[in-house]
């Protein structure tokens, strides 16, 4: 995806699925546009063991994201993650 694509969920709830196979429920915090990442609080992904430290934010790569699904809060769309 690019920045452009991925701006509009800046400040929203979203599901991203990452070309190594991740999906991940996140907080996108800020896409940042000079280095191509988004800042992103994990809240539920299928690999935990990527995210030991709690409370942290973190970057992932625009390059890396497959798709990006805005979601409500609703747990009934989070089903499969954890």
């Amino acid at each position: 995806m690019t920045v452009a694509e991925v701006r509009p969920y800046q400040g929203k709830k979203a599901i991203v699925r990452l070309l190594n196979g991740e999906v991940a429920t996140v907080q996108i915090i800020y896409v940042d546009a000079e280095y191509e990442d988004i800042i992103v609080d994990v809240v539920q992904t299928n690999r935990p063991e990527n995210y030991q430290q709690s409370g942290a934010a973190y970057a992932i790569s625009v390059a890396d994201i497959i798709s990006v699904e805005e979601i409500s809060d609703s747990p009934t769309t989070q089903t499969g993650l954890r």
